[in-house]
């Protein structure tokens, strides 16, 4: 019977792998993770308030902040 050389190549991989690329994926993997925390919070702050931003764009003023509105008593107020 003959030596499959693949097999023997598998396992010399699987030996080499050491203990510092088991750590080096675990850092790999945490830092994924920390990634999509980070975007995942950034989209549930932001999300939500996209619409009232793009509602106040398209506000006109109120009768309060009208030129005509702005006499000396109401600046005095201020």
């Amino acid at each position: 019977m003959k030596k499959n050389s693949f097999k023997e190549l598998e396992s010399y991989l699987i030996n080499q792998r050491t203990e510092s690329s088991k750590i080096t994926t675990q850092q790999n993997v945490r830092s994924n993770l920390n990634l999509f925390e980070l975007v995942g919070n950034i989209i549930e702050l932001y999300v939500p308030v996209v619409p009232e931003i793009l509602t106040s764009f398209d506000k006109k003023y109120d009768s309060k902040n009208t030129p005509d509105d702005l006499s000396s008593d109401k600046i005095h107020e201020l």
